[in-house]
């Protein structure tokens, strides 16, 4: 058998964290010793008990003497020294409980009866704050059960009691026990290590047993929330009847046996404990058991025969400290002056029939015979004591923890110094409640331990011992196995098996629960999601470069027009074209080049607004000027004066322009307000396509169809117009450029069904480019060429000799051609 103990240290003050132990010095199921310490000046009370535990067929517990043994020893250093109480002698009294409630409260009343009353009588009153009982403070008892019970007793009397091994939850309520203390954690603070402890091992599926007494019952019902919470299955939990363990255990053992569950949580008193371990030994039952602070260093188990047979033990136990000079002292006990001490007594008559070689078979030998059959004493030097507190037990350091509290509580109260304690004897048990039992780490009591001594006490703070861990790597306890990052649990019971996750689902942890999906982001690999690529129309594209290219060489060609028609503003080509009309078409034309930059790049809902409004006013205005010049050149040569009278009074640039740039604007208002252009984001398995949605395709069709229906009215005028003459061929240029307009549209809405992704917003920001270039390259470009390279033709003779000879061979046409309707030619034969 492998044990491991672990151990929790915290250094905090005596007065919060103080301990009892419930271990008796005769122990058959459970025992405990109730220590007592009274304070008198002088006297020394003798070693009494009015029960005896071999009464009630107790066997001798060594661990519970050796606490005995400490307390007597603690005792005697403080009397010896003048540090703490000089002039004070402390007096004590020992009683046995013998593990037995009713035994305890018996001896309770014993110690709270008056200090002067006769035979140990107790008063009832309904004030006790002027009571002053046989003692003034208590030690022990060790199991929690026994102080749960005692302690409301106490408090009555709020007579301190001060714990070397109880550790139940239910003592930290300070409503119920005002005046106990400990100088061990509570098992609140086990439960949270063991839990730890089967995470960090990875034992998933675990048993745990119980005894029916308070502690084992509050620690089963903590042990499995705790476990539950950490999702760490219980295959079953029971508590036992100490009365029902004979006819209950071996269906339990059966059921430990059968279990896949390979660790067993025994919370419980070490009587208990050794009798399920027993049976476990006759049955063969291999098992990892997790022991409890209450019997896992016992050597009330660890010697059991055949112990090493049951499999590996682990458990968690108190800081272990030896107590300096506490070996020697047991090591030279000369038994004469211990002839009233019927504890010892007992333990000489024992151990003069157990003598071995073996701890364990002393061990063994002592707690399965009776001193009363034993006659003869064990007088020589006893080794065994001293090998015994160096294989490690904690009762005795944290027993002299308690009576040193006691010791230095008394020291404050009586206002102690170096020299003598000035302060009233005449005090009563609340008085010592009130002042905090704390001692520093640093004192040094040369004369009293003969050296120092440092005292570290349990909170919740703990380090699991290496070798442990190590050791414990190699125990698994769970019915399934571990599910891999990938795959989930099939169900939430304990036992489950391990399916991959569903598609589009990942787990990346072990034993997962469940699988999730991944961010909108995001896409599945295997066990991780990863960063969707954002697809866009970007600007490293090669197309949009290529786009880029040509826009910024349109502005640039948009600013060499305007310069040259400002130095030649006051030339014929330029009154032709409309003069200052020609900046605003020139201008919107600058607007509709930079309307293509908002087509690059990623997408945001700014952006996809943007650039379907600046494109569509920018064109319309463009498109609307043209058109006025177009049809002011169809009504400067309209010949019949009537028609050409009435259409000079429909031509109003400067009232039509902004009706139709004024219906563009609602139309994209309403787009705009009710369904406009957004981001809209295509996810794919593995990709994220930004581009813009248009919204409303019924606005979206309106607002550039409607931009186009004026581009083919300017187109009809200037066709109509388009045999002017040769040097002024203006209309000829419009119908060019409204003819490029209308194809460039024509083929991009055709195409605009079926594309998607990021080649939309290429496709539509090319056939914006191929409409500006239209209107720059057959409206503008020849009349610069003219401009700077045909100057002869740029006058206004010229002009007027052109305008001259249409007019006279449109009139001789006109003349020929009434002719002939009026005088047919005859027919001949």
């Amino acid at each position: 058998m492998k044990t491991f103990w672990f151990v929790l240290q915290c250094n905090v003050c005596l007065c919060h964290i103080v301990l009892w132990h419930g271990g008796g010095i005769h122990q058959l199921a459970f025992s405990i010793m109730l220590f007592v310490i009274s304070f008198k000046k002088i006297l020394n009370f003798p070693f009494t008990s009015c029960l005896l535990c071999t009464f009630l067929n107790f066997r001798f517990d060594v661990d519970k003497f050796l606490g005995v043994m400490s307390m007597i020893y603690t005792i005697q250093a403080i009397n010896n020294s003048t540090e703490i109480l000089p002039g004070i002698i402390l007096g004590y009294e020992i009683l046995d409980t013998c593990s037995d409630i009713t035994t305890a409260l018996a001896d309770v009343f014993q110690l709270l009866s008056l200090s002067k009353a006769p035979d140990h009588q107790a008063e009832f009153l309904c004030d006790y704050t002027t009571y002053r009982p046989f003692v003034s403070a208590v030690v022990g008892p060790g199991y929690s059960d026994i102080s749960v019970a005692v302690g409301r007793v106490f408090q009555l009397f709020m007579m301190p009691q001060i714990s070397y091994s109880s550790s139940s939850t239910i003592l930290s309520d300070k409503a119920q026990f005002p005046s106990f203390l400990r100088t061990v954690p509570s098992e609140a603070d086990q439960i949270k290590a063991m839990t730890l402890l089967m995470v960090q091992m990875n034992w998933r599926h675990i048993l745990i047993i119980g005894s029916d007494d308070d502690y084992s019952q509050q620690g089963v019902t903590a042990l499995v929330t705790s476990a539950q919470q950490a999702n760490i299955c219980i295959d079953f939990s029971q508590t036992i009847p100490t009365s029902e363990i004979t006819n209950l255990l071996p269906g339990l053992i059966q059921k430990v046996r059968e279990s896949p569950a390979n660790v067993v949580v025994v919370f419980a008193e070490a009587t208990f404990a050794k009798v399920l371990l027993q049976r476990a030994i006759n049955d063969s039952v291999k098992k990892t058991w997790l022991a409890s602070d209450t019997w896992s260093v016992s050597s009330f188990i660890t010697t059991l025969p055949n112990i090493d047979t049951i499999g590996n033990i682990l458990g968690f136990s108190f800081k272990m400290d030896q107590v300096n000079g506490f070996a020697d002292f047991l090591d030279n006990l000369p038994s004469s002056q211990w002839s009233r001490n019927q504890f010892y007594e007992e333990y000489q008559s024992l151990r003069a029939v157990c003598n071995s070689s073996s701890i364990s078979e002393i061990i063994n030998c002592i707690s399965s015979k009776k001193a009363d059959s034993v006659t003869r004493k064990f007088l020589g030097p006893d080794g065994f004591l001293k090998e015994l507190i160096e294989a490690g037990t904690p009762i005795p350091f944290n027993v002299f923890l308690s009576v040193l509290s006691v010791a230095h509580a008394l020291h404050d109260l009586l206002g102690c110094d170096s020299t003598s304690c000035n302060g009233s004897l005449e005090f009563t048990p609340w008085m010592v409640s009130l002042f905090s039992f704390h001692f520093h780490a640093d004192i040094h009591l040369s004369r009293l331990m003969r050296g120092s001594y440092s005292l570290y006490f349990i909170f919740y703070n703990f380090s699991l011992c290496n070798k442990a861990l190590l050791f414990s790597q190699n125990i698994s306890s769970s019915c399934s196995s571990q599910c891999k990052p990938g795959e989930m649990k099939s169900s939430n019971s304990c036992c489950y098996m391990c399916v991959p996750c569903p598609e589009g689902l990942i787990s990346n942890i072990t034993d997962a629960a469940s699988c999730f999906p991944c961010q909108q982001d995001e896409y599945p690999n295997n066990t991780v999601c990863i960063k969707m690529p954002q697809t866009y129309f970007n600007w490293t594209d090669n197309f949009a470069i290529f786009l880029m290219i040509f826009d910024i060489l349109g502005i640039i060609i948009v600013g060499a027009i305007a310069m040259i028609f400002t130095i030649h503003y006051t030339t014929p080509v330029v009154k032709a074209a409309g003069s200052f009309m020609v900046y605003v078409i020139l201008t919107c034309l600058l607007l509709s080049f930079i309307s293509v930059i908002f087509f690059i790049g990623k997408p945001t809902d700014i952006k996809c607004k943007i650039r379907q409004i600046m494109f569509a006013i920018s064109f319309t205005c463009c498109i609307s000027c043209m058109l006025m010049n177009s049809f002011r050149i169809f009504v400067a040569f309209m010949f019949d004066p009537l028609q050409q009278h009435i259409l000079k009074i429909v031509y109003k640039p400067f009232m039509i322009i902004p009706v139709f740039i004024l219906l563009e604007v609602l139309i994209l208002v309403l787009w705009m307000t009710l369904n406009g252009p957004t981001t809209y984001l295509q996810t794919s398995e593995d990709n994220q396509v930004y581009r813009c949605s248009e919204g409303s395709l019924v606005a979206y069709y309106f607002t550039h169809g409607y931009t186009t229906f004026i581009s083919l009215i300017c187109f009809t005028f200037a066709f109509v117009s388009r045999k002017l003459p040769h040097n002024y061929n203006e209309a000829k240029f419009i119908t060019f450029a409204m003819l490029v307009h209308l194809i460039a549209w024509m083929i991009f809405f055709a195409e605009f069904s079926y594309s998607f992704g990021i080649y939309l917003s290429a496709i539509q920001a090319l056939t914006c480019l191929i409409s500006s270039y239209g209107v720059v390259i057959w409206y503008f470009l020849p009349k610069c060429y003219i401009m700077l390279f045909r100057k002869e033709k740029n006058t206004r003779e010229n002009f007027s000799l052109h305008v001259y000879s249409y007019s006279q061979k449109t009139v001789n046409e006109t003349f020929q051609k009434a002719h002939e309707t009026t005088n047919p030619p005859e027919n001949r034969v």
